[in-house]
Order: C-alpha cells, then sequence, then structure tokens
C-alpha cells in the first residue's frame, strides 16, 4: 500500500480492510469467530486479507533539523531588535528559541547558542529553573570537551552555583495506604479484601470500618500513554506539567514531538519504552479511522501495554535497576499463552500476590470479547494487526529477533485482547488546574492507563471513593466518606446521580460496560436534587426515619428507636449538626484561601458526624464530599492554563 498523504496509511489501512472484511467471503467467518471469542482466528482472517498483506509500516516521526533550528534562533534574535515592549520581546524570543532547542541536534552548535539565548532572556525575566536546564543539558547531553570550552566564556557572566540557582522542584509526594499493606494485595491497604461471587463478579470489599479520607489503593499503571493535547504542556514520562513557573521542557534526543521534565524522566522514558516508539510516533497522532469509537491514546496504550509485556517477563518488573539497562529479549511465556488455540483464560490465585505490574492482572481483565457486535471486533482486529506491523518495525529498528508468521500472529492477537480490556478498564490520568474565578480545581485529561488493582472495583453511581492521580501515573484512591466493615468498594465509571436520572445511567452502563447497574441509587430511584429535610438515623443500629424537622420551639424531643431502643435526643443532636455545618462553611473559606490542608481536617471531621447520624443520601454528605474532592484535587497533578 503507498501513502498519497504523510501520516495517512493508518486511516487508508483501517478503511480498505474494514470495507474488505464486511463482504463475503469474510464476514460469515469473522462473525462467527467472534461470537465464539476467537481473537486468533478473527487476527488470522485479518492479515490474509490482500490490502494488509500489501501493507507495509514506515517509520513516521518528526526528526531533528538544524536548519530548522537555525532559522528560528535567528527569529529570535530578529525579534529582540525590532520589539518595543522589552518584556513581551523577552518572553515571545523565549518560546521561539524553546522550539530551537527541540529542533536542534543534541550535540550542535545551534543547539547550544539557542540554549545559552534562552537562559538570557529568561535571566532577564527572573525565570532562575533556566540554570537547572542549561545544568542538565550541558552534564547529561554529551556535548564534546570543545564546544564546552567555546561557549564557557559566554556563559561566564550569569555563573553561580547549582544550590544558589536551581529553584526546588515543584515534587508532589504520593501518599501510602493507611494501615498496614495487604498481604495478597500489592496496592491496597489491609483495609480492604479481595472477593469473588457469581453476581459481584471480583471486587474489593472492607475488612473493618473505614474513615473518610481513607488512602486504601496506591496503584501503578501496568503501562500508560499520553493524550496528543498534552505533549507540549506535561511530560512524556511522569506526566507532570511543565506549565508551572518552576518546571522546564526537555527535548528528545531524537524526535521534536514530545518533552521531559527532568533528565531522568528523559532517560528512564527511553529505555523502557520511548526508544520503540519514537520513529513511528506520529502514525499514533494522526486523525484516525473511526476516532469516536477508539480513542488514538489507546492505540498507543495498546502498543506500550503489547511492548512491555512482550520484553519484560513477570519476574522482572519493567522499573528494576537490574533489568533496565540490559539488552531487551522476548518474553517466551507472552508467545506461549497467546499462541495457544485454547481459551486459557486466566484465573486469580487467591494465594498468589496481585501485583499490578504482572502481565496476569492485565490477563484477567473482562473484555467482553463474545459479547459485542461482530463489526466492533472487525475494527479492533484491524488495529491490533495493524499496532503490530508498527510493533515489528521497531523491533527489527533496534535489532531485536525478528519474529516469524504465528509469532506475529501471537503478538496481534494480544494487541486485541489489550485493546478489547483497555475499552472497558483503561482510566484518564487527569491534572488539576485552578480556575482563578471560581476557586475550583477543574480537570484536564493527560493520559491514559491500566491499573490492575482499580480495576477490581465495581460501579456505584454513588461512589464511595475517588481517584486522583500522581507523579508517573500512580493514582491513589481514597474514601470519600466512612464504609462500614463487609460493605463494598464502590467507585464510579461515569454518570452519577447527582448529574444524570436513572434511566439514562442505566443505557449508558448498559451500553458500554454490559451491566444493569443494582446500586443503591438506582435500585431506590434517588432524585436529585435532594430535599433540605434531613433524616435522623439511629447510631447503633443505623434504623433511619426520624425526621430534623420534628424539632420544636427549640425544645430536646427525645425518642427511642425502633429497632434497638436506643434514645435519641433530637435537640442535642440538632445543635450538634449546625456548629458541624458552620465548621464546613469555615472550611470552604479556607478554600478559598488555599488553605486546603487546613480546611481538610474540618472537613473531614464534619463527614464523620453526617454520615453517623443522618439518613443516606442527604444533601450535606453530597456538599461535604465535593469540598474534599477540591481538597484532594489540590494535593495530585496540577497545572496552569
Amino acid at each position: 500500500m503507498t501513502t498519497t498523504k504523510h501520516g495517512s496509511i493508518f486511516i487508508d489501512f483501517c478503511r480498505q480492510a474494514y470495507d474488505t472484511v464486511i463482504m463475503e467471503p469474510f464476514i460469515s467467518t469473522f462473525k462467527e469467530l467472534s461470537q465464539k471469542g476467537d481473537r486468533q482466528g478473527m487476527i488470522r482472517v485479518i492479515i490474509e486479507l490482500p490490502c494488509v498483506l500489501n501493507t507495509k509500516i514506515t517509520k513516521s516521526y518528526k526528526g531533528k533539523n538544524d536548519q530548522q533550528a537555525a532559522l528560528l534562533y535567528q527569529k529570535s534574535l530578529d525579534i529582540m531588535k525590532e520589539g518595543n515592549n522589552k518584556m513581551d520581546e523577552e518572553s515571545k524570543a523565549c518560546n521561539i528559541l524553546t522550539e530551537a532547542l527541540f529542533a536542534a541536534s543534541a550535540c550542535s552548535l545551534i543547539f547550544m547558542n539557542a540554549l545559552l539565548e534562552r537562559a538570557k532572556h529568561w535571566y532577564k525575566l527572573g525565570a532562575w529553573e533556566c540554570f537547572h536546564l542549561k545544568h542538565e543539558c550541558s552534564r547529561k547531553l554529551e556535548i564534546t570537551i570543545r564546544r564546552k570550552k567555546k561557549t564557557r566564556g559566554k556563559g561566564s557572566a550569569m555563573h553561580c552555583s547549582s544550590a544558589e540557582i536551581t529553584i526546588v522542584k515543584n515534587v508532589v509526594s504520593t501518599p501510602t495506604v493507611h494501615g498496614k499493606l495487604n498481604n495478597g494485595l500489592k496496592s491496597c491497604s489491609d483495609a480492604v479484601a479481595f472477593r469473588f461471587d457469581n453476581n459481584r463478579g471480583r471486587h474489593l470489599v472492607a475488612t473493618r470500618d473505614i474513615c473518610a479520607g481513607s488512602v486504601l489503593i496506591v496503584d501503578q499503571p501496568f503501562s500508560s500513554s499520553m493524550v496528543k493535547e498534552a505533549l507540549d504542556r506535561n511530560c512524556l514520562h511522569c506526566y507532570s506539567s511543565l506549565k508551572l513557573e518552576n518546571n522546564v521542557r526537555i527535548p528528545c534526543r531524537m524526535c521534536q514531538t514530545v518533552s521531559y521534565c527532568t533528565e531522568t524522566c528523559r532517560k528512564e522514558s527511553w529505555e523502557m519504552y520511548h526508544k520503540y516508539e519514537c520513529m513511528i510516533l506520529n502514525l499514533f497522532f494522526e486523525e484516525g479511522f473511526n476516532q469516536g469509537k477508539n480513542k488514538l491514546s489507546h492505540l498507543l496504550l495498546a502498543y506500550r501495554t503489547t511492548l512491555t509485556a512482550v520484553l519484560y517477563p513477570n519476574d522482572k518488573k519493567q522499573n528494576d535497576m537490574e533489568t533496565k539497562h540490559k539488552s531487551p529479549s522476548l518474553n517466551t511465556e507472552f508467545f506461549k499463552h497467546h499462541q495457544s488455540r485454547e481459551k486459557n483464560s486466566v484465573v486469580s490465585d487467591t494465594n498468589k500476590i496481585y501485583d499490578p505490574l504482572d502481565y496476569t492482572t492485565v490477563l484477567q481483565l473482562e473484555t467482553h470479547c463474545t459479547n459485542v457486535d461482530p463489526n466492533v471486533n472487525a475494527i479492533r482486529s484491524i488495529e491490533a494487526v495493524f499496532v503490530a506491523k508498527c510493533l515489528v518495525l521497531s523491533l527489527d529498528e533496534i535489532g531485536i529477533d525478528s519474529l516469524d508468521n504465528e509469532k506475529f500472529i501471537a503478538l496481534a492477537t494480544a494487541t486485541l485482547q489489550h485493546l478489547q480490556a483497555i475499552n472497558y478498564n483503561a482510566y484518564e490520568i487527569v491534572e488539576n488546574v485552578h480556575n482563578g474565578i471560581t476557586h475550583v480545581w477543574e480537570p484536564r485529561n493527560v493520559g491514559c492507563a491500566i491499573y490492575t488493582t482499580v480495576s477490581l472495583t465495581n460501579h456505584s453511581c454513588y461512589p464511595n471513593v475517588v481517584r486522583h492521580s500522581y507523579p508517573s501515573g500512580k493514582v491513589v484512591v481514597r474514601a470519600l466518606r466512612c464504609i462500614d466493615k463487609g460493605n463494598e468498594i464502590l467507585d464510579c465509571y461515569g454518570p452519577q446521580f447527582l448529574s444524570e436520572g436513572k434511566l439514562p445511567r442505566r443505557e449508558y452502563l448498559w451500553k458500554k460496560y454490559h451491566f444493569m447497574c443494582e446500586c443503591d441509587a438506582c435500585k431506590y430511584n434517588w432524585q436529585f436534587p435532594l430535599p433540605d429535610t434531613l433524616n435522623y438515623k439511629c447510631k447503633t443500629c443505623s434504623q433511619a426515619g426520624y425526621s430534623f424537622t420534628e424539632i420544636k420551639n427549640g425544645m430536646h424531643i427525645i425518642k427511642h428507636c425502633s429497632q434497638c431502643n436506643e434514645k435519641l435526643d433530637y435537640g442535642k443532636l440538632n445543635k450538634q449538626l449546625c456548629r458541624s455545618i458552620e465548621k464546613r462553611v469555615n472550611a470552604i473559606s479556607k478554600m478559598y484561601q488555599g488553605c486546603y490542608e487546613e480546611a481538610l481536617n474540618q472537613l473531614l471531621n464534619h463527614i464523620d458526624l453526617v454520615e453517623r447520624f443522618l439518613k443516606t443520601p442527604n444533601i450535606e454528605s453530597i456538599k461535604t464530599q465535593q469540598c474534599l474532592i477540591q481538597c484532594y484535587n489540590s494535593f495530585g497533578c496540577i497545572s496552569i492554563n
């Protein structure tokens, strides 16, 4: 297949393959294989299509261009000569010089000239972090001694020690789980346990009473990828924002597309995955076929998932220092599993530690292979073959053993399973951006990831946990409110009862995830907005039905619980609640001032009282939970517009 336009090979490949496979004699065979869930059979049908056999993947990336860098460098000089507003011109020149740095070869003279020129402008703008970049680039990029000597004189006027000039990087520390680590679930607190039954499938439950704010899961991604819109504003490796004042953009050695926040991120990214994708990266970010159903970031995620699985055996984790710098080799167990024609589904072993970096946990993710429309499976199979062809090209370029036809089929079969699993199990990586007008932290999508531990949580339209992204793609799951011992840990897969009615929620979940939601919000058809009336419940047995409106003339009305005969002093509870609500309002004021830590403590105390004495659902608990989410938004990955 030849292409008439750079970057259109993916679109042409998918369209031609799909138009062929939906015709006889292919479609009848494919439908039968799809209904059986025979992934390998579906892949074999696709690779025999003439248009697929004739397609050859070629490199597609924006490489270094010293001529382009020189033109940009000169443009920055011209701006400073012509400009009247010095501050604006300094800022424009910095932006153009950044483009020049990304275009220039790492060891070229134009790279050093642009680097030093930008350092001058940043110095005038008071951006001291430029020296941090200069220090890292000159130390880490392999510049010859001769060039170092040439540039030493130019930089001497601005020289000072790294201790004096380097602004401390805005490091976001990832919290640890509350309590002890779980013996069986590597990413979980011992406050949760893994369970399975026929109705709920795999799920997590509380092993003890859990307080609001407790960190229950800190999960690492098995694989992750970035969305196109974030390429120039976030670090490719750790996803930290590059728009914050104390961060800088460090280019890839080979391409102009991606950015890093530190030399460490650049090196780790290259060793782990970027050297296998750099030469074909543009293929994943072109406007694609059927983009609405399968985002291109999901294709890159599937590519990295297959790459990680085929290169890193389960007993050698991808971040181990011992294996990171060794020459990669292919994982024989990977091919053994995916070459089998039998349905070798992986069953959870309760005696084995559930490790999110273990490929076995990826194989256990739900795919709904037999439930989806055969046309959807056809599209994913075509995409899987394309991704596998890209991976073969990269492995050949690196010098890894070439793959025979059967191994290629196994590679594509695995990628198909990954694409199917991603559709139901991928989570967004999010950074939060502060709105100065509303004082609200608003989420912005940075990428997507596979979190096999978080995937153990089931859905509720009124979830009792919340997820937040942290550096390196980690996700932290906290309890939003009190969770009683034995109750299930419940996340939300999309719609909540706060924003949508029961029917559209159920319709979405059925079409997307193939289940009928039976959470409390759906079962009892909770309506929002909720009434202002607050119904008390017994603190001993949780029996509800006593209304706040029964208090008259400020008198203490004491009644007995009909279930356990416990005394309920309405007057006393009313005073406690009013005082606590005042604390919530005060906490909101502190949030407006940016004092989120202080506000958090008040909110946690308040929701503890609300959950103990008020019937669910109630407006006071919901208001408090929304405030808690805002506090936690400020603790994770953040950025600016």
